[in-house]
């Protein structure tokens, strides 16, 4: 199992991440950066059932639980 990390959560790509490694057999979903939306869950988040994993305000937040992959999937900050 691969353990991932969505940074950029709540965004029209993250969102679909979020829900695609939900549901692939072979990814786990170990956690989701969000700043907007810290605190809730990943799943509604994405617009879909609760997951019971909460968004983190920041990638070191989420980067606590042990992870395989980071996608990152934020806007540059030039």
């Amino acid at each position: 199992m691969i353990r991932i990390v969505v940074a950029g959560a709540s965004g029209w790509v993250g969102r679909e991440l979020v829900r695609a490694v939900a549901a692939a057999g072979d990814l786990s979903l170990v956690g989701a950066v969000a700043r907007s939306a810290a605190g809730r869950d990943a799943g509604e988040v994405a617009g879909g059932p609760a997951l019971g994993l909460a968004v983190s305000a920041t990638l070191a937040e989420a980067l606590a639980v042990p992870s395989d992959v980071v996608v990152d999937y934020t806007k540059p900050m030039w």
